[in-house]
């Protein structure tokens, strides 16, 4: 079955954001609705599709139902779509559970040669390789469910005593067991990061399986919420964030964060009693499910910034699909998992039915995607940045905005604007820090403009980040509307601007400094250029050009202000006059706005004596001096003595008065311009 991709429009209609410029910055264009794109992966063929996992490259692994009506791993990629990994024999099941960056998959699947059913083996699928066996710690059956960009994998495998299985680490050909919190019952590691840290459950001491952390062959119980007696923990980070979930007082069981020996309740979606996380990324981005008390209605969820998002409020309104469940999410904020078909509930979501044959495919959410575009801005630069809240109800709405602060951004102080309600920026102490929140009653059929300035730092040209907005009913936890953009940072690049000037010329003469200024990014740029004509020379009145901007002069300083982009490159020239021998520099101040600053170039022009053409030495150029000239006519510096004749003139540089390596009627007329003059 062919994928299917939707371009969603994360901002609504009734819903504007636009980013503007303080009123002394460069025009941009408004902000437009940053995408995403949500696509179904389809099937082998079947009915049904299942995504696990996801590596940095987009490549996706899972399990699907074939033709036939066995479910097969599959592995995934735009470039090829869903390919069948197929099993270890026979036309028995197998799935994928994860996939490393390099593209080796490990997952499971069904041994024929034991036995006429045969049992689950925990196999590794290399890149162009064949699906390897990673046989069992002694016991009939086996299941691969993380590995690590070292080739390490993690999983379950049955002993010879424990038929639940014990978690392994699978390296160099071997399998070790983990073992356990208590030191018998059973194990599971699901997860691994590539410092070789390894997360799962096991039994404790009380018969109670809980997360654990698993470093350099130690176990650590990593405990439960306040209360609870069951925890598992399915994926950790490189940055050594763990995320599961475990129950509380009262059996409820929630996703979780844990770090820094802290375990973090995430909570639940608006309405719903359960949650469950499956995977990190190495910014802390969590995806999982939330459901009802009794699973029946599941909803895929992205936990940031302290808050809990239904992913479904990104798809577009009226559809058929209801993201049931998000399993994995790589550092570009592309999420897989799967979507539930069904009937529509009486809360308004739709119900499960017939889990695992209904039409539940595998999907592939970015968020944003990269591929779309962004935003581009210039780094060191202020920006006022602003939300518009639409009511489009008849009764009056309480809402609520918040905004975490960007990386790379500072909230400036006292520049929030809005028009009622209450507004602060709470914990905006620096880069990166604090949530602007504002809180009030938007009006039936009216909206409210909620505004502040920021100040983006100078991070690495490229940068790219994305941050939300987040709007919230009174009382709710968790947003009905949260609203994405995708900035890249610019910093403009000035470094090929020149002054240029000529290398010599003579006392007397005039000649013209000439000012180029390029930047290599699309952001505009306010630069100052400030140029003085150096010592010995002056300013030819009248002589100042430039292609754009306005310039000015004081006390014989030349003032020049202009915007330059990629597009837009600019110019200044000016003449002056030499007014005494010897080497002369000029310097030119840039002083750039934003992350570029100041700096300087220069050129160096030496002012040359005028010359004095009186060959014969008589104290004036005469008659006698164009005829030295004429008698070595077409004589060239590369044959200066053609006929080998030492009673003939030769060539000579002396007499090629415009140094240009042959004497002509150019020399000749040059020493005649200056007939009659006397030389000391």
């Amino acid at each position: 079955m062919k994928a299917r991709t939707f371009i969603v429009l994360v901002l609504a209609v009734s819903l504007t954001l636009a980013l503007t410029l303080t009123p002394d910055a460069l025009a941009l264009p408004d902000l437009q609705a940053q995408q995403v794109s949500i696509t179904d992966l389809g099937t082998l063929g079947g009915v049904w599709s299942y995504a696990y996992g996801i590596n940095a490259s987009g490549q996706v692994v899972g399990w699907s139902q074939t033709v036939s009506g066995t479910g097969h791993a599959f592995l995934w990629d735009e470039a090829s779509g869903m390919e069948d990994i197929h099993t270890f024999s026979r036309d028995v099941r197998s799935w994928a559970n994860d996939i490393n960056d390099s593209g080796v998959v490990v997952g499971m699947a069904r041994n024929a040669r034991q036995g006429t059913l045969g049992y689950e083996h925990a196999f590794l699928l290399p890149v162009g390789g064949t699906m390897a066996d990673l046989g069992t710690l002694g016991g009939a059956s086996s299941e691969a469910y993380g590995i690590n960009n070292a080739g390490k994998v993690v999983g379950k495998a049955d002993t010879q005593t424990i038929i639940n299985g014990r978690a392994f680490l699978w390296e160099n050909n071997s399998m070790t067991d983990l073992g356990t919190l208590s030191g018998t019952g059973a194990s599971y590691a699901y997860g691994i990061n590539d410092s070789g840290q390894v997360v799962g459950q096991a039994q404790n001491s009380s018969g109670y399986p809980h997360a654990f952390l698993w470093e350099n062959g130690v176990m650590t119980d990593l405990g439960t919420l306040p209360g609870g007696l069951w925890s598992e923990a399915y994926a950790i980070n490189d940055i050594g964030q763990v995320v599961g979930w475990s129950e509380d007082t009262g059996g409820i069981r929630h996703a979780f964060l844990w770090e820094n020996d802290v375990m973090t309740d995430l909570g639940t979606l608006n309405g719903d009693t359960h949650s469950r996380a499956y995977g990190i990324n190495s910014v802390g981005q969590v995806v999982g499910v939330s459901g009802n008390a009794n699973w029946t209605s599941q909803r895929a969820f992205l936990w940031q910034d302290g808050r809990m998002i239904d992913l479904n409020i990104l798809i577009p309104a009226g559809s058929d699909w209801v993201l049931g469940r998000a399993w994995d999410i790589n550092d570009d904020g592309q999420i897989v998992g799967w979507v539930w078909t069904g009937t529509q509930g009486t809360n308004g979501v739709k119900q499960i039915v017939d889990l695992g044959s209904a039409e539940d495919h595998a999907f592939l959410m970015s968020v944003p995607d990269a591929s779309l575009g962004s935003i581009e801005i210039a780094g060191g630069r202020h920006y006022r940045w602003g939300i518009d809240i639409p009511n489009s109800t008849d009764v009056d709405k309480s809402v609520r905005m918040e905004y975490p602060i960007s990386e790379h951004v500072t909230f400036v102080d006292g520049s929030l604007d809005y028009p009622n309600g209450n507004g602060s920026c709470q914990g905006c102490t620096g880069p990166g820090l604090g949530v602007v929140i504002w809180e009030g009653i938007v009006s039936a059929n009216n909206s409210v403009a909620v505004s502040f300035e920021v100040a983006l730092g100078c991070p690495p040209d490229g940068t790219t980040f994305n941050r939300w907005w987040y709007l919230y009913e009174s009382g709710d936890q968790s947003p009905y509307y949260a609203i994405i953009h995708l900035y890249t940072v610019q910093i403009p690049d000035m470094s090929n601007s020149t002054l240029l000037a000529p290398s010599s010329v003579l006392l007397g003469e005039t000649f013209t400094y000439r000012i180029e200024l390029y930047n290599t990014k699309q952001a505009a740029v306010s630069t100052d250029v400030t140029f003085v004509p150096p010592a010995g020379t002056s300013l030819v009145s009248g002589s100042i050009q430039v292609s754009g901007g306005s310039f000015w002069t004081f006390f014989g300083i030349i003032n020049w202000t202009v915007n330059v982009s990629d597009t837009t490159p600019a110019w200044m020239t000016l003449q002056v006059t030499a007014n005494q021998e010897g080497m002369v520099t000029g310097s030119v101040e840039i002083s750039a706005s934003g992350c570029v600053g100041t700096f300087n170039r220069q050129a160096t022009t030496e002012i040359l004596a005028a010359p004095c053409y009186d060959f014969d030495g008589d104290g004036q150029v005469n008659i006698a001096d164009v005829m030295a000239v004429a008698a070595r006519w077409r004589l060239t510096a590369a044959n200066p003595d053609p006929d080998n004749d030492p009673n003939t003139p030769n060539y000579e540089l002396v007499y090629d008065v415009v140094y240009d390596g042959i004497i002509n009627i150019v020399d000749i007329m040059t020493v005649v311009v200056h007939w009659d003059e006397t030389c000391p």
